[in-house]
């Protein structure tokens, strides 16, 4: 894809980085639509692969945990074991835990969902949607 080109011709530009996590998400979301769930959990995890890369390059960037939240929890709706759903959760938790308390309505909708979802485990959501920042 171009973004998927223009992304590798420059591996640190962050916001052809953060597009092509994007793409991935969006075809993640796409396959989960239609049921497709392998296809889901690759491009869930190709996402994830992304915005972690970008968490090492910038650190201070502050919309970047929010976005490895999501992907974590993405790659939680798609588990294909009880250990994957709560490694996927729990990385959730983790990362929103450690988010400044700014009140920021996105941020709290995901923590209630993740939390919902760690105390009664076994029910499946819909994906959530991000552009860049969810």
């Amino acid at each position: 894809s171009l973004v998927g080109a223009e992304a590798e011709a420059s591996p640190k530009s962050i916001e052809q980085q953060r597009n092509l996590s994007s793409c991935y998400n969006g075809a993640g979301r796409m396959n989960r639509a239609v049921g497709n769930l392998v296809a889901a959990k690759q491009f869930f995890e190709k996402d994830l692969g992304v915005i972690d890369k970008l968490c090492d390059l910038y650190p201070e960037h502050p919309d970047l945990p929010i976005d490895r939240a999501v992907a974590h929890f993405n790659l939680f709706l798609v588990s294909t074991s009880r250990e994957e759903e709560l490694l996927h959760l729990d990385m959730t938790l983790e990362i929103l835990d450690r988010l400044p308390a700014d009140g920021a309505q996105q941020v709290e909708q995901l923590a209630q969902r993740a939390r919902a979802e760690r105390k009664h485990h076994g029910h499946r959501t819909r994906p959530l949607l991000r552009g860049h920042s969810m």
